[in-house]
């Protein structure tokens, strides 16, 4: 098994994720290091990372992407630095700007 193509690029990303040819499929989808991955959750980056815990933006962008904060960090459940990016230099509102007719309500 393999995660996302990213993922498989960096150091993470070449750990054992198990081999749907010698453990069963359902075993490696309900107690597996892939899952510890891939299954972070907000609760988790809020408690582990204090700029996501203090950040305005974190139910948009949902913690950003694990793979990038990895491969920026070395540590996936920190802060995907290209969401943060994205969020705190105003683009959502020049997006918004530029496409009023996909204003999100106040």
């Amino acid at each position: 098994m393999l995660p996302c193509n990213p993922f498989t690029s960096i150091a993470a990303g070449r750990e054992d994720w198990g081999n749907a040819f010698k453990t069963p499929l359902q075993e490696l989808l309900t107690e597996s290091a892939y899952l510890d991955k891939v299954n972070a959750t907000l609760g988790m980056l809020k408690e582990h990372t204090e700029k996501c815990r203090d950040c305005k933006w974190l139910k948009d962008c949902q913690g950003g992407c694990r793979v990038l904060a990895y491969g920026y960090t070395g540590d996936y459940l920190e802060a995907d630095e290209t969401k943060c990016k994205f969020f705190e230099g105003g683009y959502v509102e020049k997006i918004q700007a530029i496409l009023p007719q996909n204003r999100r309500p106040e």
